[in-house]
């Protein structure tokens, strides 16, 4: 099982009582994903300029999961936003 859920960074003490220096997780501005013509658009937010790793779970699990299938990395621009386009998913 993943490591869970990492609450937002919403004070100036967070770095201090949370793992990964309180980094700000990355979120998809959708919560499903629709395969269109053998394609799915990933659109997200994220600390601006960090880099996002996505991961294929391969478990049928109902919110979390071991990361076991590396897929791409994609940066946050300058306004924490993120987007790639998958292909050859099931």
């Amino acid at each position: 099982m993943g490591d869970g859920s990492n609450p937002r960074r919403n004070s100036g003490n967070r770095r201090l009582d949370t793992g990964n220096g309180a980094i700000n997780t990355p979120a998809f501005l959708s919560d499903k994903l629709f395969l269109m013509n053998g394609k799915v658009a990933i659109d997200g937010l994220a600390d601006e300029g960090s880099t996002v790793d996505l991961y294929k779970v391969n478990e049928n699990t109902s919110h979390y999961g071991p990361i076991q299938e590396f897929l791409v990395s994609v940066t946050a621009d300058e306004e924490g936003k993120f987007a790639t386009t998958l292909s050859n998913l099931k």
